[in-house]
């Protein structure tokens, strides 16, 4: 298959774009490790795909509204409560 097909194969199938779902995917693995391990927003970046710490920071927000900072703070202040 091409890459013009399987973009339209898994469009139609997910109701997403591929990047879009990838990135759906790799957020919120990054939330599950922002709760759960004490490695740096950075490290948690590239563990997850990102090359590129500001585009990592900008998806993040996009998608939950808060930094990775402000979600790690508030990950932290729910685990220690």
């Amino acid at each position: 298959m091409n890459r013009a097909s399987f973009c339209i194969f898994f469009k139609k199938a997910t109701g997403k774009t591929f990047i879009n779902y990838l990135n759906e995917y790799r957020i919120d693995l990054a939330c599950q490790l922002l709760k759960d391990s004490k490695n740096s927003i950075a490290d948690i970046c590239s563990e997850t795909g990102f090359n590129d710490m500001p585009y990592f920071n900008r998806i993040f927000k996009r998608l939950k509204k808060v930094s990775p900072t402000e979600y790690k703070r508030s990950a932290t202040i729910t685990r220690s409560a």
